[in-house]
């Protein structure tokens, strides 16, 4: 038992490999419901009035980015939406996001159902208050619009992973992405510890989390309500867990990554995710990553109940 819970430093798998941004052209494509349309090689970009050709253009760039970054990441994670080119949509506001079926309250949202799709609040990607993680650090949130990208580019695979797995890596490729596009899969360790102060605690070791016995029980309808439950604030603090529990399967040694690599492989096929954790292996997966995370200058509290 001791081994199962002994957190290991693997080398992750990409080592110090970088992937570039992918320059893309738009191509303009017939209009639809009065909105305004591109296509890109992988994506449909459809786009209220008033939003900018540029804004666009910075979605294009990084719709392609991540979909060249999951594809050469070493596991099989690329498995996007067949047939017709998924779609990215941008609203103008809040009104005309929610309107268009993304959940309130959110500035980001993927929907597989129907017609895949990624939804983004074009006024809160353009003016939202980054927190500074280096002088390339964009002034929009990219990493939001990467966060939802990654789930559109693994459409098929998404009801047959646990739904902490398709939260967590979706976090972990937010993680990687170093602003403009660019990924970066070396020093990941300080990249997640970087990421999770940004979000949760800029100038604070201690970092609040949700419990790792709820996140792995959640599937994405119990999920959706656990975010409804909690204030903004609050909502990131399950992103944190799942996060930190994708990093512990990745990088924890070859046995936890094969069964990442089964998981995956098998997801395709299934209408809802076999069972991956048991609830009691959590109090020693949590002290492992209190354990670990600390040698990093992160100070883990993981709550007993959801707030």
């Amino acid at each position: 038992m001791r081994r199962l819970f002994t957190l290991l430093i693997f080398p992750s798998l990409l080592s110090a490999q970088e992937i570039p941004p992918v320059r893309v052209r738009l191509e303009k494509s017939v209009a639809e419901n009065g909105r305004n349309s591109w296509v890109t090689p992988r994506f449909r970009i459809d786009a209220d009035d008033g939003i900018g050709v540029e804004t666009v253009e910075k979605l294009a760039m990084l719709g392609e980015s991540t979909a060249a970054a999951l594809s050469a990441y070493p596991l099989p994670l690329s498995a996007p939406p067949e047939n017709a080119k998924p779609r990215i949509s941008l609203h103008a506001d809040a009104l005309a996001y929610e309107r268009a079926g993304a959940a309130k309250g959110s500035a980001g949202y993927y929907t597989g159902r129907g017609d895949p799709r990624v939804m983004i609040r074009a006024d809160y990607f353009l003016s939202a208050v980054v927190v500074e993680r280096s002088r390339l650090t964009p002034d929009m949130d990219e990493d939001l619009a990467v966060h939802e990208l990654v789930h559109l580019c693994m459409h098929r695979k998404f009801t047959g992973l646990p739904h902490w797995f398709a939260e967590g890596i979706a976090e972990y490729f937010s993680s990687a992405h170093r602003g403009g596009g660019r990924f970066s899969f070396s020093g990941m360790d300080d990249a997640v510890r970087d990421h999770l102060r940004a979000k949760l605690s800029p100038r604070d070791p201690a970092i609040r989390l949700l419990p790792v016995a709820l996140i792995a029980t959640l599937d994405d309808d119990e999920w959706l309500e656990l975010m409804k439950s909690l204030s903004p604030e609050e909502r990131f603090l399950a992103y944190g867990t799942a996060l930190l529990l994708t990093h512990y399967h990745l990088h924890g040694g070859a046995e936890r990554l094969d069964r990442v690599r089964v998981m995956l492989d098998n997801a395709e096929r299934l209408r809802k995710p076999e069972p991956f954790l048991s609830p009691d292996d959590s109090p020693g997966i949590e002290a492992a990553l209190i354990r670990f995370w600390k040698t990093k200058g992160l100070s883990l509290r993981f709550a007993k109940a959801v707030p």
